[in-house]
């Protein structure tokens, strides 16, 4: 599944599955209005992109010792938020997941896109895109009745401004990304903030460092994924 790339004027990214083949990548509903002469607008860049990796204790351990904070999130404030948004757009916090409230759209469905690797979408961030923050932080998984804790690497990266902020990667996290394999990657398109910023967020889960055969492209913020050349 991959969600339709139409812009839904203010709410984002279309909900919809786009049709297989589809020029444009549209839904049936803005296939229609294309071929009936309308204007489509595609759903615009990110202004901001959050990448959440899984990490195991021993890679945390390494991170932390590289300097990379730990922080302790509000997960409670984080949900009331997402329900926030989700009702400012006219969309159900609880209709994609029924325990963790979303107002935007999962870009590969509910599954994800599966054993991908992300060196491209890194690149094309890092030429994009300012790196403002590196942390940590633990989440318990609330899909095995709230026992098994995860701790996550999250990387955020901002629309490039002439003198803001930019940090740099430490080596050793370049090189955990670059030898990675993501069991599953969810990407998230999220409506316009009230300031007009659009956040995508990019969840990384099951890692692994066999050899991939496909690979997670930024495609102008609209993601897709491709076959890794043999």
């Amino acid at each position: 599944m991959h969600a339709c790339t139409a812009d839904t004027q203010g709410r984002g990214r279309c909900r919809s599955s786009a049709q297989e083949g589809d020029q444009d990548g549209f839904c049936s509903l803005h296939a229609q209005q294309r071929d009936n002469g309308r204007s489509v607008a595609k759903a615009g860049l990110p202004s901001k992109i959050l990448l959440k990796a899984n990490i195991n204790p021993r890679w945390a351990e390494l991170f932390e010792k590289l300097g990379i904070p730990v922080k302790t999130p509000d997960f409670a404030k984080r949900e009331a938020k997402h329900v926030a948004d989700a009702k400012r757009v006219g969309r159900e916090a609880y209709a994609v997941r029924k325990d963790i409230a979303d107002s935007g759209v999962p870009v590969f469905g509910n599954e994800g896109a599966q054993d991908v690797l992300v060196v491209e979408p890194l690149d094309t961030l890092f030429r994009s895109y300012n790196l403002t923050d590196m942390h940590i932080f633990q989440r318990r998984d609330k899909g095995v009745m709230n026992v098994l804790v995860l701790t996550v690497l999250v990387l955020t990266f901002e629309k490039c401004v002439a003198g803001e902020r930019k940090l740099e990667l430490p080596v050793d996290v370049a090189k955990f990304f670059a030898m990675s394999k993501w069991g599953f990657a969810h990407v998230w398109a999220n409506p316009p903030k009230p300031d007009g910023t659009v956040l995508h967020t990019v969840n990384l889960a099951h890692r692994g460092e066999e050899a991939a055969k496909r690979q997670l492209l930024f495609a102008d913020g609209l993601w897709a994924v491709e076959k890794v050349a043999s």
